[in-house]
């Protein structure tokens, strides 16, 4: 198995009551049922800085 070192990471900011909504629609466009074609997961957001 030969592993390709292409990777993208995108960060989404989202109200908490909108998260599962959006992982759900991620996971659907990005076809992530299917293995190997990536990850999304959803993680509290305390205290962030730099945001514009």
């Amino acid at each position: 198995m030969k592993i390709e070192p292409e990777r993208e990471v995108h960060l989404t900011i989202v109200e908490q009551n909108e998260a599962e909504k959006v992982v759900e629609t991620i996971k659907e466009e990005a076809g992530l049922d299917e293995s190997g074609k990536g990850i999304a997961i959803a993680l509290d957001l305390k205290h962030a800085a730099g945001l514009l």
